[in-house]
């Protein structure tokens, strides 16, 4: 798992950490690679991440409340 979370640290966090600043993006990456995982392990009926417009619906009340 912790591979995992590396791959998507390296990944995402050029692109958010522009718009966030690095402290909350390493919190939004972290988070979500997390959840990502849990939910590849235990799919959901009702949140198909691979979805683009799913996954931002799920992904934006996280996002907002990190950012504030």
């Amino acid at each position: 798992m912790p591979r995992i979370v590396d791959a998507a640290s390296a990944f995402l966090m050029p692109l958010l950490d522009r718009y966030v600043g690095r402290s909350v993006a390493t919190q939004v990456v972290d988070v979500l690679s997390r959840l990502t995982i849990s939910y590849f392990l235990a799919p959901s009926d009702d949140i198909d991440l691979g979805d683009p417009d799913s996954a931002a619906a799920f992904c934006a009340p996280l996002i907002s409340v990190l950012t504030g």
